[in-house]
């Protein structure tokens, strides 16, 4: 009888050392990998207003104008996976915000399939190019612009109830008062619209303080030079926006509406390197 025990025991340990050396090989699903954050990859949605759509032909349209809070979808209608990124690749930082996945949160990070959408919400006024991820030379650019003041107002006074019209009111003696009429708002001053040209190369710039009225609307148009201009062109950022890559040779135009001063300044963005000017912005 002892025999048999020492017999059963030990295999006894094996079975249970086993089974434990099995439970540890398996991993368990919150070990296993997966979708890497909330990239907003979803369906292609129905009704969208602001899309661009990906085929194998590229992005179309090359070219979208949208107001500031507008979100873009970027539909895959393609036979092969995509990823949008903004410009310049591979850094993915000309569209100025930080947090995403390599530099900008302008970037899909994860590869959109056929039949799949990917959202981005665009907050900075400016014109912002993007390119697929998988192949660069297909790309694209979203022109974003301040919403203008008539349209800032309308929208203000479409969340106020109607203003009641002009009446008579019958006092006690029945002499009739007639009430006074609301200020209408289209006969407040319209703001005023101011345009600049910079013309800029990699050394300096026709125009380096530009100065505009609080509430003035501005527009800034930056031609740079096929001259003196190196590395692809120039990207000039400000906390405000920024410009974007401008190629040698080209122009870009930028708007907004002036409530504080700030400065411009002038990269190569492809290399992120820094030229010797600046544009100041003076708000008065």
């Amino acid at each position: 009888m002892n025999i048999k025990y020492k017999i059963i025991i030990p295999l006894s340990l094996v079975a249970l050392l086993a089974a434990a050396c099995n439970s540890k090989s398996t991993p368990s699903a919150n070990n296993q990998s997966g979708n890497a954050g909330n990239n907003n990859i979803t369906a292609i949605p129905q009704n969208a207003q602001n899309v661009v759509t990906y085929t194998d032909n590229g992005f179309s349209p090359k070219t979208l104008t949208i107001k500031k809070g507008d979100t873009v979808v970027f539909e895959n209608k393609a036979s092969d996976d995509a990823r949008v990124a903004s410009n310049p690749h591979p850094i993915h930082n000309g569209y100025p915000t930080t947090g995403g996945c390599v530099g900008s949160t302008f970037d899909s990070c994860a590869n959109i399939a056929p039949n799949q959408a990917w959202s981005f919400k665009f907050d900075i006024v400016g014109s912002w190019g993007y390119h697929n991820h998988l192949n660069p030379s297909e790309g694209g650019t979203i022109v974003v612009t301040q919403p203008s003041a008539s349209a800032a107002a309308f929208s203000q006074s479409a969340n106020r109830l109607p203003a009641k019209p002009a009446a008579m009111v019958t006092s006690p003696t029945s002499q009739p008062v007639k009430t006074s009429p609301s200020v209408s708002a289209s006969s407040m001053p319209s703001p005023a619209q101011k345009n600049f040209t910079v013309n800029a190369n990699d050394n300096s710039a026709n125009l380096t303080t530009i100065t505009a009225s609080k509430g003035d609307i501005v527009s800034i148009k930056f031609n740079v030079a096929a001259n003196e201009t190196y590395h692809g062109g120039l990207d000039f950022r400000s906390p405000n926006l920024s410009t974007g890559t401008i190629v040698t040779g080209s122009s870009k135009t930028v708007s907004f509406t002036a409530t504080n001063s700030f400065t411009f300044i002038p990269y190569w963005p492809a290399t992120n390197i820094q030229k010797p000017y600046v544009i100041k912005v003076q708000v008065e």
